[in-house]
């Protein structure tokens, strides 16, 4: 039997040597996956050694956090001494203002904007970051 490797390009490294064991090697790629826990488990610390991994290999991706603000991102990077240059990183919450502004000048109702909007206001962040990295996390307890 085979053993899978990211050099094939089948899996992308998780950027947790352990974890890589479990899983033989890392997470298949162009997947999505979603991290659900309680607060404090390791969800962000998880999804960002995830991205950092990416960075290092030369693939970028967003981090879209539906909870924490950039300041608690930061925060919680400085703590484990990791850079977080290069990593593009969307606040939901700044969205959701943006939205409140632009929803006050409309005749639809808000929820037939918002979607499509935050859609929208996603999409051009991902662009922004380039291509993703294949298997994209939210994290949250709130899901990666």
């Amino acid at each position: 039997m085979t053993e899978p490797t990211v050099e094939r390009g089948r899996l992308c490294n998780s950027g947790v040597d352990g974890l890589d064991d479990i899983l033989s090697v890392g997470f298949p790629r162009n997947r999505m996956y979603l991290l659900q826990g309680p607060p404090g488990s390791g969800k962000t610390t998880l999804v960002m050694q995830f991205l950092l991994a990416g960075l290092a290999a030369g693939e970028r991706s967003p981090y879209i956090s539906l909870s924490e603000t950039r300041d608690e991102i930061d925060e919680m990077a400085r703590s484990h001494r990791w850079s977080l240059d290069g990593l593009e990183i969307i606040e939901l919450s700044a969205i959701d203002s943006q939205l409140s502004a632009e929803a006050q000048n409309t005749l639809f109702h808000s929820s037939e904007v918002e979607l499509t909007e935050t859609t929208k206001l996603l999409l051009e962040a991902v662009d922004r970051a380039g291509a993703p990295r294949p298997g994209d996390f939210q994290a949250g307890g709130r899901p990666a």
